[in-house]
């Protein structure tokens, strides 16, 4: 019985936010069709249990970043091409939220939560955008959430980061297009609705 080749067949994978939940799961998934995977993240220890668990830094290589500090993204990127080449693929899945009622959600909250989700979204993007470019191919998924299509009290700080992101993605998608062929795409988390449903019943 003949194998089936790997969809990603050796491409490099960045994937934000591998060491846990969603982007773990998603860098596992990519490792197992073929690709070489940059594991970014904040977690040094989580990272490395991550690459081991998906085969070692030959296939899975841990990296460690601030996905909100503009010289914390641009270093993480160069020791990704360093270790696997030019970046085919980004997967932005780091994320971070907070339930505060609009009246606590002061600056320092706020900046947080869009540095995470929003900046983080936009600097790795720029890092990635580059090789995608010379190398005529590339895919760019940002997570976003059903808090980007529509409001919900005691999150709106995340909820606006959400939203930007869908924003974001939709604006790239028309200058992948145009200019290769390349594509953005954002994925909805349905599962985010059920928690925050129990997070926001109560009024903002």
């Amino acid at each position: 019985m003949n194998e089936q080749p790997a969809i990603f067949g050796d491409r490099h994978a960045v994937v934000t936010g591998a060491s846990r939940g969603i982007g773990r799961a998603i860098a596992a998934a990519l490792a197992a069709e073929g690709a070489r995977v940059s594991l970014l993240g904040r977690d040094e220890g989580r990272l490395s249990q991550v690459s081991r668990e998906l085969g070692g830094t030959s296939r899975a290589n841990p990296v460690t970043v601030d996905v909100a500090e503009v010289s914390s993204v641009h270093d993480a990127f160069a020791t990704a091409r360093r270790h696997f080449g030019p970046v085919h693929l980004l997967i932005n899945s780091a994320g971070q939220a907070a339930s505060a009622k609009f009246a606590d959600t002061d600056p320092t909250l706020w900046n947080a939560i869009l540095g995470v989700n929003l900046t983080g979204t936009y600097l790795c993007a720029r890092e990635a955008l580059p090789d995608m470019l010379q190398l005529g191919f590339g895919r760019i998924v940002n997570i976003a959430s059903v808090a980007g299509l529509r409001g919900a009290a005691y999150i709106s700080a995340y909820c606006a980061s959400k939203h930007a992101i869908i924003g974001l993605t939709r604006a790239l998608q028309g200058r992948l297009t145009d200019a290769l062929g390349l594509d953005a795409e954002y994925v909805r988390r349905p599962d985010a609705e059920v928690f925050w449903k129990g997070k926001a019943k109560d009024g903002s």
